[in-house]
């Protein structure tokens, strides 16, 4: 049997540019979200120097109405800590809700994290953007249960006495 090997279109892609489309489309989905709510102040979390890629890879991300930074790493957060123009904060930072009524989660490492954290410190109505969130294949409930595992152990009477001996 002859057999062909199929060669995708995305193989005239790099890695990196594959990438840069994917986030591109994702920021995409994030500024109709935040047009659909009405939202209009971003704060993007994570560690400033994979901010600064981001900026450099999607150039529209300047469009966005970016407010604050916020970051995980403490060596950002400098007395009066200010990034391209704009305040650098810690997540628990109690000004937060009121400059920011959108967080996008930004960082390649730590973004399950940062989601976790932005979920416990901001106020109900924020819109939490996972940049990297994995698609959603797979994660539905198990509707059926499994029935649990049961295992039984013998145990000769004389290793039970010298068990029950020992206390």
């Amino acid at each position: 049997m002859n057999r062909t090997t199929y060669i995708h279109e995305a193989h005239d892609y790099t890695n990196e540019e594959l990438l840069t489309a994917l986030l591109a489309e994702r920021l995409d989905r994030l500024a109709d979200r935040m047009i659909a709510r009405a939202h209009d102040r971003l704060a993007i979390f994570g560690r400033l120097s994979h901010t600064d890629w981001l900026h450099q890879r999607i150039p529209d991300l300047s469009g966005f109405p970016i407010v604050a930074y916020i970051s995980p790493d403490p060596e950002d957060l400098a007395p009066s800590p200010v990034h391209n123009q704009r305040p650098v904060l810690k997540i628990e930072d109690p000004r937060l809700p009121s400059l920011a009524d959108t967080i996008l989660i930004s960082d390649d490492r730590y973004e399950e994290a940062l989601a976790a954290q932005a979920l416990r410190w901001t106020p109900p109505g924020t819109i939490i953007f996972r940049l990297y969130e994995r698609l959603a294949i797979g994660r539905e409930p198990l509707t059926i249960r499994p029935r649990p595992i049961v295992r039984t152990r013998t145990v000769s009477v004389a290793s039970a006495t010298v068990a029950a001996g020992a206390d």
